[in-house]
């Protein structure tokens, strides 16, 4: 009993205490909500200056304009996410409690680290000094204020580092696969280069190179970080790798492999010099990994290869194609990539054939082109012109076709030497005949098979096969013999969706002689009728009523159906 008593005490105590001390007090999210922020009017978009002063150590002044952080004096660019991350840290930062310990005895008559703030004529300053007893904040003053206060120490963690964390650490700081126009490059004694011009990219001997190989290198590139900067060395080795990048902006950015320098084995020592824009130097030293570097010479060694390829643009990049001779012209085009294709010339009253023109870009895409010194100088034939546009490429790609050879065609293309002539196979010539029937839509005729009232065969025999009041087929001509239902449908199956496989151009192939004539008449009255020529083994040629007598070739398998009896 007498326990009892004494744990019901205790329970009425402790329950006392909750409700009337501890309910009044802040629970332990509440008290880090009610602690100060570091700065309160601090708005972290509106730093546009930070200046960083350690012991022993010149200022670090980094300033903000439209382009990003710089590091002054020099405007050499500076680590956007580092500086972003200590902004973040001081705006978000909270003043841990109040320190009862004097400016001096926290280490602040000498601090660690003094952090300045500029957002135009408003100024936010801290200096950190010790850190203090529990190891997780440091004691700090702020502004003007005498009162020592304990703040995070990752923000003393985050500015105490050297000047070289802050600094923007791409080997080449420049968005180089939009703004690159030349590549330089000496590996030993030989000296490789590519440029940009006449729309596409050409090696030192005019040809043109594979845009894809070049922008990777200008990726791989922009993608080299260094891991720190380096005091220049006492006595600097003969480069044994040098590479020159220019931008259109007029900066050129100078690399010079200097092998070792760095205190990893491997790492190499870089010398960068930096002309012509923001952040221009005489010459810095970085050290970076030696495997990226190698990597990219490897991918270096392809790059000013000549481009042997009929078209260089991915098909699916495409969105118009010309050909031309002296007297055609065609023209196909669509808004974007993967979007419907139309023949915009010459004007033609039916849909082009998506798949049909894919099929033509990936047999043209798949042609190469093979050097050949005998045709230097040789005479010219009629010339056939291509021109392919893509959405990415601001100029296109133009290839005039000599249309005058034999078994092989002669190749050139604008903006390349004159004196690296080209090949292509012949069938080049039947790729580019600038023929709008080619890229005709392949559906000739399609409706709704349920609609159709009537099926009337003219020719040698004459059918009719009409749908009565019951929706069922019977057949009236010839009235002795019985309906082939399975004729009939295959018939209507084949009609209801007919299909060309090719369509012949006017005034080309032999005369057409139809031997038999389907004629289907839809509910409305609307009627249909497809001619058919004599079938062979590769098909048949046929033609429909749509007023110009447009000649095309069926299947096999399509003509057999059509041309089958309805009468058994």
């Amino acid at each position: 009993m007498r326990t009892l008593l004494i744990l019901t005490a205790v329970a009425v105590a402790l329950g006392g205490y909750i409700f009337f001390v501890e309910r009044h007090q802040s629970s332990t999210d509440q008290a880090r909500s009610d602690r100060a922020r570091l700065f309160p009017a601090l708005s972290r978009a509106a730093i546009t200056q930070i200046q960083l002063q350690r012991p022993g150590a010149p200022a670090a002044v980094f300033t903000r304009d439209g382009s990003g952080w710089k590091l002054s004096p020099g405007d050499a660019p500076a680590d956007t996410a580092a500086l972003e991350e200590l902004l973040t840290e001081i705006d978000l930062g909270e003043v841990d409690r109040a320190a009862d310990v004097s400016a001096q005895a926290a280490g602040l008559d000498k601090p660690v680290v003094s952090i300045e703030l500029g957002a135009g004529l408003q100024r936010f300053r801290l200096r950190a000094g010790h850190t203090d007893p529990g190891g997780r904040g440091v004691y700090a003053l702020r502004d003007d204020n005498p009162a020592v206060v304990v703040a995070p120490r990752r923000v003393m963690d985050l500015a105490v580092r050297d000047t070289g964390a802050f600094r923007d650490r791409r080997v080449i700081p420049a968005p180089l696969v939009a703004e690159a126009i030349s590549i330089k490059w000496t590996d030993g004694a030989r000296t490789s280069s590519v440029r940009h011009g006449e729309g596409r990219w050409q090696n030192q001997r005019q040809e043109w190179v594979a845009r894809q190989r070049v922008v990777e290198v200008l990726r791989r590139l922009a993608d080299l970080k260094a891991d720190r900067f380096i005091p220049a060395p006492a006595s600097a080795m003969a480069p044994d790798h040098s590479l020159d990048v220019a931008l259109g902006a007029g900066q050129t950015f100078s690399l010079r492999a200097r092998g070792p320098g760095c205190a990893e084995s491997d790492q190499l020592a870089l010398q960068r010099t930096t002309a012509g824009g923001p952040g221009s130097s005489t010459g810095e030293w970085l050290c970076v990994p030696k495997a990226p570097w190698q990597a990219l010479w490897a991918l270096l060694a392809a790059v000013a290869q000549r481009d042997l390829r009929m078209v260089a643009a991915p098909g699916n990049e495409i969105t118009q194609i010309e050909i031309a001779d002296s007297a055609r012209r065609l023209v196909l085009r669509r808004e974007v990539a993967f979007a419907a294709w139309t023949i915009v010339a010459p004007p033609v009253p039916y849909a082009a054939d998506g798949d049909a023109i894919e099929q033509w870009l990936s047999d043209l895409g798949s042609l190469t082109l093979t050097p050949d010194s005998t045709t230097a100088g040789a005479a010219r034939g009629p010339s056939r012109r291509l021109v392919v546009r893509t959405q990415i490429a601001q100029v296109p790609e133009t290839v005039e076709i000599d249309v005058g050879r034999g078994p092989r065609v002669a190749v050139r293309r604008p903006g390349e030497s004159a004196a690296a002539p080209l090949l292509a196979p012949a069938r080049l010539l039947l790729l580019t005949d600038p023929d709008p029937l080619r890229f005709r839509s392949r559906a000739v005729l399609s409706f709704a098979r349920y609609d159709t009232q009537r099926v009337q065969i003219t020719g040698a025999r004459p059918e009719e096969a009409v749908k009565d009041a019951r929706e069922s087929w019977q057949l009236t001509k010839p009235t002795t013999r019985t309906l082939d239902q399975d004729a009939l449908d295959r018939k209507l199956a084949a009609i209801t969706n007919l299909r060309a496989i090719q369509f012949i151009a006017p005034g080309t192939g032999p005369a057409f002689h139809s031997t038999q004539a389907i004629e289907v008449t839809e509910s409305g009255g609307r009627t249909h009728r497809v001619e058919i020529a004599a079938t062979g083994d590769s098909g048949c040629r046929a033609r429909i009523n749509d007023g110009a007598q447009t000649v095309f070739v069926l299947a096999p398998d399509v003509c057999a159906d059509l041309t089958r009896p309805l009468a058994r």
